[in-house]
């Protein structure tokens, strides 16, 4: 699980629309999802970016990039 609370991950990266426009997702079931068990290894840097750096690898997945 990650470090930070998953409602602050969605704000920070601006809003579940911007985490679903961004990834080319066609429903945002996938985004909460990610919140009841964890986000995909290979979302982790677009999540980086989104937040413009407020995010680090390591806050998302711990198990992973610390």
């Amino acid at each position: 699980m990650s470090r930070i609370a998953f409602k602050e991950i969605i704000k920070l990266c601006g809003g579940v629309n911007a985490i679903q426009a961004h990834f080319k997702l066609k429903t945002n079931w996938a985004i909460y999802k990610w919140g009841k068990s964890q986000i995909p290894a290979n979302r982790c840097k677009g999540l980086v970016l989104l937040s413009q750096g407020k995010l680090k690898l390591s806050d998302l997945r711990p198990d992973l990039y610390e």
